[in-house]
């Protein structure tokens, strides 16, 4: 290699659609570092791997595909190169084992790097579910808990390693783009890990009566658990309160419209960062990814509070909480049960679909009564991990009745259950006895004031 190109480095800009490995291959090309000679080979390479990958998987029965497949293979491998540079991360040494070793040997360092990468997906998969949020939000809890296991059972490294085959329905705080794969998943699980810990820090109750105060009806709706959490958070500071009750009032936002609409735009930008720094130490976040995580949070939240700001609207913005009325019993007005017909019809097609989440569309919008749900849960039309996607979209209230009827005193019932009924009350207890600690305890108040 020339002397002139050590100082060089091949900077790959993100470019929506066009793999990673293609855009090295070009920007090494423009820069000197591969002749065409070179990339004529590469190329040639790509064509000869992508025979050898056609023909596993047809199992060697057939050297063709649809070029729908093909190209999908294709884009595997370069997605899989891509990973393989990622790991390597260094140009000369990339450019080194592609002129001597081949294409082929990087795709085989990728491959690698890929099983390590969904390794360490599932553990981090494991970390967000221990730590995830207790109090009940749909999209949340369906992603966390039935959206991102599917990526494992149906992630195909080998012919479709670009592709990401989950349902992912909860929106990060910092969205992240250009990115696919187990690559995308271990980037959204990171994220979400972090904004599970802040969280965290704060009572379920407050987070709960947060959430109310944005919206009665919040767990059908679609936002950011974290964003709501770190702005009331942020206010708090700024107002220069207590930050764990997550309390703002209308005093709170009267003195801080006062406070803040006519300072300049960077002063209010540098307190921004102040605050972030100063809700680190609070909260104990020594890990540099966490604090670097509210820091871009809190600059997202900079032009939303300068604009409500300017608007003399930041009751949109900062929230005031919304408690629950306390001893409050729960009443359930039982449902009509379902005619014998549509329940078999229904036993018949969740034994047929193919995919959790939709059996859970199913249950969700047909079965309307809890006799309904428990003899459903004994008709054997779930199995192993769709008993905890299906438990985990139940809200309290729900669970609060299942714990009343199944859980407390099950030792007691067991003599008079089918093995039926054994099998699915036994997953209940152990997805039960997973939950956090206060969720529990606010299931158990719940279910406390059933007679």
């Amino acid at each position: 290699m020339n002397n002139s190109l050590q100082s060089k480095s091949i900077t790959v800009a993100s470019s929506e659609g066009t793999p990673y490995f293609i855009v090295f291959m070009q920007q090494a090309y423009e820069k000197g570092f591969m002749d065409a000679a070179l990339l004529e080979k590469i190329q040639m390479q790509s064509v000869a791997l992508l025979a050898k990958r056609v023909e596993r998987f047809t199992f060697g029965e057939s050297s063709s595909v649809l070029v729908t497949k093909a190209e999908e293979i294709l884009h595997s491998i370069f997605y899989t190169a891509g990973i393989a540079l990622e790991k390597i991360h260094n140009d000369k040494k990339a450019i080194t084992v592609l002129r001597e070793e081949g294409l082929e040997a990087l795709y085989t360092i990728g491959r690698s790097y890929i099983d390590e990468r969904v390794i360490s997906a599932k553990q981090l998969l494991q970390k967000v579910q221990e730590s995830a949020v207790s109090v009940y939000h749909h999209a949340y809890h369906d992603t966390v808990f039935s959206g991102l296991p599917q990526f494992f059972n149906r992630y195909d490294a080998d012919f479709g390693a670009q592709m990401t085959p989950c349902s992912i329905d909860y929106p990060l705080s910092c969205p992240i783009s250009q990115q696919t794969g187990v690559s995308y998943i271990c980037s959204y699980l990171e994220s979400l890990l972090i904004e599970n810990r802040f969280c965290r820090k704060f009572s379920d109750q407050d987070v709960e009566a947060l959430l109310r105060g944005y919206e009665k009806d919040y767990a059908e709706q679609f936002f950011n658990i974290f964003d709501l959490v770190i702005a009331n958070a942020c206010g708090c500071l700024l107002a220069q309160k207590d930050v764990l009750p997550l309390l703002i009032t209308d005093a709170d936002r009267n003195y801080l419209q006062q406070q803040l609409e006519h300072i300049e735009r960077q002063q209010l930008a540098n307190q921004m960062t102040e605050i972030a720094r100063r809700l680190c130490d609070l909260l104990d976040f020594e890990n540099e990814a966490m604090r670097l995580y509210v820091a871009d949070a809190m600059q997202k939240l900079l032009p939303i509070l300068r604009l409500a700001l300017e608007e003399k609207r930041l009751e949109a913005v900062l929230i005031t909480p919304r408690h629950k009325a306390p001893d409050q019993p729960l009443r359930f007005v039982p449902a009509p049960a379902m005619e014998d017909e549509a329940f078999r019809q229904l036993t018949d097609e969740l034994r047929s679909c193919r995919f959790v989440e939709d059996k859970i569309r199913l249950i969700q919008r047909q079965v309307k009564s809890h006799t309904d749900l428990c003899d459903l849960l004994a008709a054997g039309c779930l199995f192993n991990n769709e008993f905890d996607a299906l438990f985990s979209v139940l809200q309290d209230e729900q669970l609060a009745l299942f714990y009343h009827k199944s859980l407390a005193d099950s030792a007691g019932r067991e003599v008079f259950l089918t093995e039926e009924e054994r099998l699915w009350q036994k997953k209940l207890l152990s997805f039960y006895q997973g939950l956090p600690v206060e969720r529990k305890r606010m299931v158990e108040g719940l279910a406390s004031t059933l007679s």
